[in-house]
């Protein structure tokens, strides 16, 4: 296996999103552009991972803060993003929005100054994986996106079902 820790990963993804930063900030053809969208590949690391950190490396009576504070700060993400980005597109143009990535390379730093040496229980939890519970998760999921594109009666039954499970 290539890459054997969660820190590795974190920086190559990094790397791919900084790299597909340069690429479209500088690119003047639609090909690369295209081609700059490789950086999705490394901000579709950082959730994943930051969330598999705060689990993996925090203390049990930190945990919880942790993943609320990464959740928070998504959200917060995704209402804001449309904000700031029309109103870099709109004083400094489109190349501006790849220019605004290149701040991740900050991650970096903080990734080597503040990352923790090794796991918070001193030893690594392995777990089974939940095959069953990824079954329902994905019957769920299916069924919600299908009871709202085509079926009103199947959209009933995976809300019903949600509020029945609790």
């Amino acid at each position: 296996m290539l890459f054997r820790s969660i820190p590795t990963l974190l920086i190559f993804g990094v790397c791919m999103f900084v790299s597909g930063s340069i690429i479209g900030s500088i690119a003047n053809q639609y090909f690369f552009v295209i081609i700059a969208r490789i950086q999705s590949t490394g901000g579709s690391a950082f959730i994943a991972l930051s969330m598999s950190i705060a689990n993996q490396y925090m203390t049990a009576s930190k945990r919880e803060l942790a993943l609320t504070l990464i959740s928070g700060c998504l959200s917060l993400g995704s209402g804001i993003e449309f904000l700031i980005g029309g109103t870099f597109t709109f004083l400094w143009g489109w190349h501006s929005l790849f220019l605004l990535m290149l701040l991740v390379v900050l991650t970096l730093i903080g990734l080597f100054m503040f990352m923790p040496p090794g796991y918070a229980d001193m030893k690594k939890v392995t777990r089974p994986f939940d095959v069953v519970g990824l079954l329902y998760l994905l019957i769920f999921v299916v069924s919600f996106i299908l009871g709202v594109k085509m079926n009103g009666y199947l959209l009933i039954i995976t809300a019903l079902s949600v509020v029945k499970s609790r």
